[in-house]
């Protein structure tokens, strides 16, 4: 008798968890990232470079703590820690003559943004389904091709397909196409990310707590009215300039990348202080590429600047960046 009972329950579930639309999965995806409770994914990822006979696999780990108690219900900001050591496997295809391991960056795109999945979506289609392992056993996931709109700088984001588990509304694979890195030369290929272990009310583990210990930057206050310490940067006819060469005037030195939507949104406003101030202003580009891509214009710079009519601005390069980022 219990068992008829239960049979009807078990199928009203599954019937329940099917009749969700594309996006409201989508959108219940996204909130488990946000759960105040702490959580913690596991898992790893899987890079497949173009034309190479490599597999590269990595972690990946997602944690969030808890919300303050004065703010129980507040969301929650996820750190991620993802890399190495980096595990490289013969693919048992490509070019087994090419043995040097590729060297690769794994992007933001593909282990990050994951309290955003259903925010700028274009189209959403739901394309079968699959069973992935979670916590020990088997569960059914729905397969999610999402398509988001443009960024700011112009740029179409890759398709994205998630893997959704029917029940817990719970992300268990990511996989998409993109580079490697922002250069045209950084290899392109294939892209996955799977957690295969979740736990919710949950502390923080170690790496989460020493990650949001970290000293936050802050203004050096004490640095102003000193003298800056000279650098030497190559300009794009390969010449050396000394900052010591420009004293007197004011030099403003800009960092950027475009893959930095931030960045690029800022271009416009220092080609204007340039053009305006040029006598008075010294003002650096610094982007850690060669000369030669932005004497002749990479893909992204030909996409770019003429977006944003950047022209005649003075670049320093670096060919070899000591400068990482963080990403939360």
């Amino acid at each position: 008798m219990f068992a008829r009972a239960l049979t009807p329950l078990i199928f009203a579930a599954s019937l329940s968890a099917a009749s969700q639309s594309p996006d409201e999965l989508l959108r219940l995806a996204q909130d488990a990232f946000l759960n105040p409770s702490g959580y913690e994914f596991h898992g790893g990822g899987l890079f497949q470079p173009d034309g190479s006979s490599w597999d590269v696999k990595f972690s990946v780990d997602i944690a969030a703590e808890p919300a303050p108690l004065e703010t129980p219900r507040s969301p929650v900001n996820p750190g991620v820690r993802a890399g190495g050591p980096f595990q490289y496997e013969m693919a048992g295809q490509g070019d087994a003559s090419h043995s040097n391991h590729p060297s690769i960056n794994i992007p933001f795109s593909v282990i990050g943004g994951w309290t955003k999945i259903a925010l700028n979506v274009d189209s959403i289609k739901e394309i079968g389904t699959e069973r992935l392992p979670l916590n020990g056993s088997m569960t059914d996931c729905r397969l999610l091709n999402v398509l988001y709109r443009p960024q700011t700088d112009g740029i179409q984001p890759a398709q994205i397909r998630y893997s959704i588990c029917s029940d817990q509304h719970l992300v268990l694979k990511k996989v998409m196409n993109t580079p490697a890195g922002p250069r045209p030369n950084d290899l392109g290929g294939s892209w996955a990310v799977t957690f295969d272990a979740v736990q919710f009310h949950h502390p923080p583990p170690e790496w989460l707590v020493d990650l949001k210990s970290l000293p936050e930057t802050k203004s050096r206050s004490e640095w102003l009215g000193k003298r800056a310490p000279n650098f030497h940067l190559k300009d794009l006819s390969g010449e050396t300039v000394a900052l010591t060469e420009l004293r007197g005037r004011p030099v403003l030195l800009d960092f950027w990348s475009t893959s930095c939507a931030p960045c690029i949104r800022d271009l416009p406003n220092v080609k204007r202080l340039a053009e305006e101030h040029k006598v008075e202003v010294a003002v650096w580009g610094y982007r850690s590429i060669s000369p030669i891509e932005i004497r002749n214009g990479s893909p992204s710079t030909k996409r770019i600047f003429p977006r944003y009519q950047i022209r005649n601005l003075k670049f320093q390069i670096s060919t070899k960046s000591k400068v990482f980022p963080r990403w939360f």
